[in-house]
Order: structure tokens, then sequence, then C-alpha cells
């Protein structure tokens, strides 16, 4: 796992079966007076910066990446991750791992832990798990997340020797709110989609866009949207494996075949996520049910924000109400 931070440790230069390295390795480093022969060969405390935005921001994500893993005992401190051999270079997962397993990592907000971030007042009454960057004077960090918004692209590859060969698994923006569209070795075309995608000009027609636009439309009401958008996401990427599987089942199957094959799937794609947008604010817009009854919000929220605090109801009046007996007493109503 390697997340903005080197983590190869200890070199062994006399086992080329498990270390490949350049001798530059060596000389680079002992004219930098940085190592000195005949001492360890730590390659991250030698030519690593260490975590650049804050402590935790590279560990926290190799803790939790292990952790979906199945590697359960890894600590989730330390002293300073540049000098400390915390975590393995490299781990055996706890069971079989699927593609699908490697996109629930990217999509990864250390939800169950102590590090949840679809909990408490930073996530808001919709368990939002973003943390957009800080303007102004005041001191501190978030927590650095897997899953991130400000995504451009995550792959998932998977080498393979059978069928279409080896597949690559794309998904445009942020990986919790995108789709992972596979492509094979074998195409020779990108689906028309996925060929634009300028981040700084909305474009339509591009994948990065529909799917830029559908994670920012769940911010409306980010734990009832998003179920939406995870229902689009197991029908589409279910689909995708599919789509592989009946490909790996052809005896011989032409660049044309794939490019059509993937560039249909790419359109399925396009639509769904073309019309999420008015799916979620129908479901959910202006904080009604489908407009039928008011969503509300989660009581823990409305104590901590100090609702019950609010404004009292309207002063009790004296009114004077319709009696059979002349000269009755007023009646407060």
């Amino acid at each position: 796992v390697v997340a903005n931070m080197f983590v190869i440790r200890e070199i062994n230069f006399d086992d080329p079966h498990n270390f490949l390295f350049s001798e530059s390795a060596r000389t680079v480093a002992q004219a930098k007076g940085w190592w000195k022969p005949g001492t360890p060969f730590d390659f991250t405390a030698i030519y690593s910066d260490g975590e650049y935005a804050h402590k935790f921001y590279s560990g926290r994500r190799v803790w939790g990446a292990y952790r979906r893993f199945g590697l359960s005992d890894l600590p989730d401190n330390y002293k300073d991750l540049l000098t400390d051999a915390v975590y393995p270079v490299t781990a055996k997962p706890a069971s079989l791992v699927s593609t699908r397993d490697m996109f629930s990592v990217h999509r990864d907000f250390y939800e169950g832990t102590k590090y949840d971030m679809t909990v408490g007042f930073a996530a808001g009454p919709w368990g939002n798990p973003d943390r957009y960057a800080v303007v102004g004077n005041i001191s501190g960090n978030w927590e650095r997340s897997i899953g991130l918004y400000r995504t451009s692209q995550t792959h998932v590859v998977q080498m393979r020797s059978h069928g279409v060969g080896s597949v690559l698994c794309y998904g445009p923006h942020a990986a919790a709110s995108t789709v992972f569209m596979p492509l094979s070795a074998g195409a020779t075309a990108v689906p028309q989609p996925y060929t634009v995608g300028d981040p700084a000009t909305f474009t339509h027609g591009s994948a990065f866009w529909a799917h830029k636009y559908v994670a920012n439309i769940a911010k409306i009401r980010y734990s009832d949207a998003m179920k939406l958008v995870w229902q689009q996401q197991e029908l589409l990427e279910s689909a995708g494996e599919a789509l592989i599987a009946s490909l790996d089942g052809n005896k011989t199957t032409s660049a044309d075949v794939l490019n059509e094959a993937y560039a249909k799937h790419a359109n399925n794609i396009m639509d769904a996520f073309g019309s999420l947008p008015v799916q979620i604010v129908q479901a959910v817009g202006d904080g009604w049910d489908n407009d039928t009854a008011p969503l509300g919000y989660p009581e823990w929220w409305l104590k901590a924000v100090g609702y019950q605090k609010g404004p009292p109801p309207p002063p009790r009046r004296l009114r004077r109400t319709p009696s059979a007996a002349q000269g009755a007493p007023d009646h407060f109503v």
C-alpha cells in the first residue's frame, strides 16, 4: 500500500530475487551523506521526505487499506513514519481479493472505526465524509481518507493471461461516486465519453463530468442520496463483470467486437448517471421524501446545534370563547 510516501524499507543488496535496484541507489546516498556502507540501507528513511501534509496523512491510509484486506492487528499510531518501519512493505490478505474488493478500498472513509469520517459534527447531519480545504487562519487538519472528493480518476488493473487478457477498471472523478468501467488490453479504442474530461470546463457527454455532477448533487443530503448512487454502482459494475466474463467465453474476439461492447457499456453508464441528478433531487430535494413528507434531521444533530434553544412558541393570549352562560369567565386558548 503506497499513499503519497515511499514504503520500501531495508534493502538486501545480496538478494536480487526480491530486490531490483541500480547501483546509484547506494552511490547517490553515500555521496549525499545520507548513508554509510556497513549500515542498514533503509530506502524510505534515506530517500523519502516522510508525511508532507500532516502526521497520519499517509500512514492512516496504509493502515486503513490493510484493514480492508483483513490485517486488523496493525497499529494506528506511531511516532514518525519516516524512521519507524510501522507497516509491512507487502502483506498477504486474509482472503482472495477481487476487483470489487479493490473498488471498496478506494471508496473507504474508515467506516466503523474511531476515525469514521461519516459521523460527527464535521460530517454534518447527512454523514458527508468529504472535508474541503480550509481558508483562513485557523490551524488544524482533517483526517486524510482513502476516498477523496478531489480525485481525477481511479484505476484498478487486473493482470490476466486468459480470455480477453488484462483488464483496466477506470473510474472517473471520485471513487466513492464513480462507476468503474472495464477495458481489456485487446481493445483499440476508448469509448467517447472517456476521451473528454477537462476539470475546468463542464462538458456534456463527458464521463468525468457526469460523475462529478452526481457527486456534488448528492451533497444535498448525502446519506440518502448516496443510496441511489450505490444502487447504480452495484448494477453497472455487476454488468461490467458480466461483460468481461461473456467476452472471455468467446473463442475469437476481435478488437472491433471489444470496442463495440465497451462503447455500449459506457453508454449505459452515461445514461444511468445522466438521470441520477434528477432522481436525487426528486427523492430528497427541499428536504422532502419525494415531495410527500419531510425527511427531518437526526435528533443528535438537532440537540448539538441548539435547536431546543431556538425561538419559543408564540405567547398564550386571553381570548373570549362562546359560552351559553352569561358572564362566564374568559378562557385561555
